[in-house]
């Protein structure tokens, strides 16, 4: 039987305090006999021997009472129903370079700054009020003084003269071992970790209030739970317990370091302040020093069980279970469809255990190509229009060669589209500066089916006419620059050059293509470049090709190569390397990096980049230099700079 109290203590409202937090969830009712039962604004409810013995709650110790919070059994049933929905295995949709950063230089230290008595959305401001900052190196002990808000309803103004104060100081307390914390700075798809010094936590310090506040030139001094030195010197106490003497004698020794080590004055700067933001560019710019892997980790593996390669991967494509419950043709196109791209035949016969080799090589002649002995998705069961004609583009290189060089591949535009479609079939070798396919060639299949190898190689011959052509259309010069690139002669110079050749130049591939143009034509084209870049300064690629019609004769492939020789390229633009004034090209040159650093469509102002200038070069640079070269390069905008769109104007 349920005692009456515990009822009304149910059906109650709660009674909250001014300031408290709302209850949430369920806890337990603490019985009194003093309890006085709130009026209950609905009608009582049966008394508990009117309730069936099946719907009576039973009470124990262990068992909360049950607390009335709003929530009722369908909205508790469907979040559950939701999450057993959510526990199925996530698919991987991005994936970052990790760049790790052994520690900053010897005079920068990185600290986790926390403030637990503050909720997010109300900070501290420290931006508009921070004061004075200092620290005690050898501890990682900080002081944070700041003004209060004296204008707001919450602060007194008639607490008396002695009791009134107009800044606050924060006192940090670290956590004592954080060798396994580090921050991570995420830009674009590359993750940079840093190791902290310390985890410091802010509390607002109360040392005003004990009377023990000292005031020195170096700034006050509230250390009031500290003795004096000389009160260390004078007898420690030894316990017979040895642990306790040990660390009674670790921490006396603290605090007399604690004592002895001086304040250091800090000067504040704000996240988006220019020194702030050298300091991150600075921070982010180390450790790129790396050797790239040929492949990933996950290619790696699938590459050491080449058997069983694309098949293995559970976050790619169907279910085989659910995929032998379907037709045979059905089967290989969805996998074709949602699965990996690349696949072995010795894999794909996993799909058909029971249908004959004969059916699988007729089917997958319709929904697939043969690249490498390895047979690719076709781009129609892919992509749509201009898409799937850059992929067939792609897989025409590799078809011809199984590491195809990146200024082949510029063709296809622009670059995110251009690598969406590369990263499924192939891996990039940014040392080498080439795509290599994912898969090796699988030598069993063309020994085995020499016949269907034929087959493939004339298709792939019939598809390139129709392929250049829809892409180059009346443009000749492209189409025969671009036959000629992949021609026997240039492919053996070109596969010498980047397999065997790594003690050649790695612009030797870049030189070899450029060289199909006649020499004096690469000659009148950089001409017409420099010109068309000395009067508008700033250009995108679209608007250097505009430019350049009827005064070169030349094909997008040779327009960029030399561009990326004459120009330097800042985002999605090109500028002049120089300007053939030394002085001004050194202060171009930090103006340049800065804006590749703040990124496409941000905005700089005069104080940054000559803070930016000054650090870099070691001293003050004129307006008329800075005005020279802002103009060049970017547009002013309501006293800020943005970096020109690169348009003809």
């Amino acid at each position: 039987m349920i005692p009456p109290w515990i009822s009304d203590v149910v059906l109650g409202p709660p009674k909250q305090s001014r300031f408290g937090p709302k209850m949430k969830g369920k806890g337990k009712v603490k019985a009194e006999p003093s309890l006085t039962p709130y009026p209950a604004p609905t009608p009582a409810p049966p008394a508990a021997e009117s309730i069936p013995y099946s719907n009576k709650m039973e009470l124990s110790e262990d068992s909360p009472v049950p607390h009335s919070n709003g929530v009722n059994d369908a909205a508790v049933n469907a979040e559950s129903t939701s999450m057993d929905v959510e526990e199925e295995e996530d698919a991987v949709v991005r994936e970052f370079d990790v760049y790790v950063h052994p520690s900053l230089d010897s005079d920068t230290k990185l600290y986790d700054v926390r403030y637990p008595l503050r909720p997010s959305w109300r900070p501290y401001e420290m931006d508009e009020r921070c004061a004075k900052v200092r620290i005690k190196p050898k501890l990682a002990q900080f002081e944070i003084q700041y003004s209060l808000d004296i204008d707001s309803e919450n602060y007194n103004e008639e607490v008396d003269h002695n009791l009134k104060i107009t800044t606050q100081t924060l006192s940090s307390s670290s956590k004592p071992s954080v060798n396994d914390y580090a921050v991570g700075f995420l830009r674009g798809n590359s993750l940079h970790v840093i190791p902290l010094h310390a985890v410091v936590q802010f509390r607002p310090s109360i040392a005003h209030l004990n009377g023990v506040q000292k005031v020195n030139q170096g700034g006050h001094q509230p250390e009031s739970n500290l003795k004096p030195v000389d009160n260390f010197m004078e007898s420690p106490k030894l316990s017979n317990n040895k642990g306790k003497a040990v660390k009674d004698d670790a921490k006396e020794a603290n605090e007399h370091i604690n004592v002895d080590e001086p304040w250091v004055l800090l000067e504040y700067h704000s996240s988006d302040s220019p020194v702030s933001c050298i300091y991150r560019e600075q921070t982010l710019e180390g450790g790129r020093n790396y050797i790239p892997l040929a492949m990933k980790s996950s290619d790696y593996l699938d590459s050491c069980g080449s058997a069983t390669s694309g098949f293995t991967r559970k976050t790619t494509g169907p279910s085989k279970r659910y995929l032998l419950t379907r037709p045979l043709e059905e089967r290989l196109k969805q996998w074709l469809s949602e699965g990996p791209q690349v696949n072995r035949f010795v894999a794909l016969l996993h799909l058909a255990p029971n249908d004959s080799v004969e059916d699988v090589l007729k089917l997958l002649q319709h929904h697939a190509y043969l690249v490498q002995g390895l047979w690719v998705s076709k781009s129609s069961l892919l992509h749509d229009g201009l898409s799937a004609l850059y992929r067939d583009y792609i897989l025409l290189q590799f078809s011809k060669k199984h590491a195809v060089h990146e200024s082949i591949l510029k063709l296809v535009k622009p670059e995110d589209l251009r690598k969406s479609l590369l990263k499924p079939l192939a891996v990039e070798r940014s040392l080498l500066k080439d795509w290599k396919f994912k898969e090796d060639r699988d030598l069993s299949f063309i020994k085995q089916y020499p016949e269907i190898v034929k087959e493939q190689e004339y298709a792939w011959s019939v598809r390139e006419k129709k392929i250049l052509e829809s892409l180059h259309g009346s443009g000749k010069n492209i189409s025969s620059s671009l036959k000629s690139s992949v021609s026997p002669s240039t492919s053996s110079i070109t596969k010498g050059s980047i397999e065997l050749g790594h003690h050649k130049d790695r612009n030797d591939v870049r030189s070899s293509v450029v060289s199909t143009m006649p020499t004096k034509g690469q000659e009148a084209l950089e001409k017409a470049m420099l010109e068309l870049l000395r009067t508008y300064k700033v250009l995108s690629l679209n608007s250097i090709v505009q430019g350049l019609q009827g005064n070169a004769n030349a094909g997008l492939p040779e327009i960029e190569n030399v561009a990326d020789q004459i120009a330097m390229k800042v985002h999605d633009v090109y500028v002049l390397k120089s300007l053939g004034k030394p002085s001004l090209d050194k202060f171009r040159h930090v103006v340049i990096e800065y804006l590749i650093g703040k990124g496409r469509n941000a905005k700089v102002k005069k104080q940054e980049i000559k803070l930016a200038a000054q650090y870099r070069l070691k001293k003050d640079v004129s307006d008329a230099e800075y005005s020279m070269v802002m103009n060049e390069l970017c547009l002013s905008s309501g006293g800020s700079w943005m970096l020109k769109s690169g348009a003809l104007r």
